[in-house]
Formats: C-alpha cells, sequence, structure tokens
C-alpha cells in the first residue's frame, strides 16, 4: 500500500507532466521494463517520460529500481527519479536517469539532473499505448 506522500508525488507528476505538454499520462502504468509510478508521451514529438516515485532510500535501492534502471530504454526515452527534497542526491542516481526533488515550501517540483535520452523504438511505444487503452485511459483530475 501507497503512502500519503507517494501518492501526493506521484500526482504532482503528472501535473508537472501535463504543464511540460505531455498529453498522455498515467499513473502505475504497464510498460516493457514494468510497472512505472508515472508514465506520459508528449504530443509534439511522441517523446516518452517515466517519473518513479521514491520517498525513501530503501525504496530508491530496492531490486525493483534496479530492475528499471537495467531496462531503461523500454520504459521511455527520458527517466527520472521524484523525490522529496535532499532525500536522495545526484550522485546516487544512474547514470542515465535525471532527478527530480519536491520542495514542500514552495510546492513546486525542481530538476536538479537531466536524464540521459534514451532511443526508444515505436513498437515500445506503441506496447505501451496498447496497456493505456486495454487498463483504460486515466481521466486525470488536475
Amino acid at each position: 500500500m501507497k503512502s500519503k506522500l507517494h501518492q501526493k508525488l506521484q500526482d504532482k507528476a503528472i501535473k508537472y507532466l501535463l504543464d511540460k505538454a505531455y498529453w498522455i499520462t498515467r499513473q502505475e502504468a504497464q510498460t516493457l521494463g514494468g510497472i512505472v509510478d508515472v508514465w506520459g508521451m508528449r504530443h509534439i514529438d511522441y517523446k516518452t517520460i517515466c517519473i518513479e516515485v521514491k520517498v525513501s532510500k530503501s525504496d530508491h535501492r530496492s531490486r525493483s529500481q534496479k530492475y528499471k534502471e537495467h531496462n531503461s530504454g523500454v520504459i521511455a526515452n527520458k527517466n527520472f527519479i521524484l523525490s522529496p527534497k535532499w532525500l536522495i542526491m545526484p550522485e546516487e542516481v544512474n547514470p542515465h536517469w535525471g532527478l527530480l526533488w519536491y520542495d514542500e515550501e514552495t510546492d513546486r517540483i525542481q530538476n536538479l539532473k537531466q536524464p540521459t535520452e534514451l532511443d526508444q523504438t515505436d513498437f515500445q511505444k506503441l506496447e505501451t499505448l496498447i496497456h493505456f487503452l486495454y487498463n483504460g485511459v486515466n481521466k486525470n483530475k488536475l
């Protein structure tokens, strides 16, 4: 069961993606690399993005996260960790992943580290979209 903080950060991540022109967004999205906390696709160029929410160091170091890091290319073009400010430092993040911090005081997400942009095939993007359709499109209430 996820914590209130985890859900709050997932909701903030959805809003962050919508503000960045990612027109399709979903929480708990099934990808070829496993279920991710937030996934989105931009309508301009069909680039994809993944945001994994981490509210503890142990979650960041989990086997599930290591698996996702190993399979980054089939998850999204860009992959991020989103954590509360100061919980995870840039040097603790996989070299190919980016880092976002949520600052409770300002209620804003700050980009601390840019990820490597990975190539993703049309098939990989289509496979994730098929899961969207199969499970019903997310109706955001933000």
